[in-house]
């Protein structure tokens, strides 16, 4: 099984006042004990520091995001080639993604991932051959 998980994700697990902090926690310990690969395009550095300065003013919080990803066990950063950007940019006009979501949508395309996300647009949207669940749905799964 791989994982692709959205910048959603990790920003809700850090911050308290997220509606779904308790969800996002939950999920990331799970995984760091399930089977398989988790991804996540390199894009995914800046877009949380971002959300959390952006949102908080708190450079501490940004870096402790940043710190969590990079020593997420198993994870993989994914560079953004151009072949990825051109097919990300394939996907935001056929299915009116966000820049940075048709990136997660196509780095999961091409792993053959279920991509993991709170981002309402992207559970809709996304192509009906690229599984997208969030991450309540995921434990769900999981449990039974």
């Amino acid at each position: 099984m791989r994982l692709v998980i959205d910048a959603s994700v990790f920003v809700a697990a850090v911050r308290e006042e997220e509606q779904h902090y308790k969800s996002s926690r939950e999920f990331l310990r799970k995984i760091q004990f399930a089977a398989g690969a988790v991804l996540c395009p390199t894009l995914i550095l800046p877009e949380c520091a971002a959300a959390i300065i952006r949102a908080t003013g708190d450079a501490a919080l940004a870096r402790t995001v940043l710190r969590l990803i990079q020593n997420f066990p198993r994870i993989q950063l994914v560079p953004v080639e151009l072949s990825t950007a051109n097919w990300a940019a394939q996907l935001a006009i056929e299915y009116r993604f966000r820049g940075a979501d048709s990136v997660y949508v196509a780095t999961a395309e091409m792993f053959q991932a279920i991509l993991i996300t709170w981002d309402g647009e992207m559970l809709k949207r996304s192509p009906s051959e690229i599984p997208v669940l969030s991450p309540e749905e995921w434990l769900k799964r999981l449990s039974s």
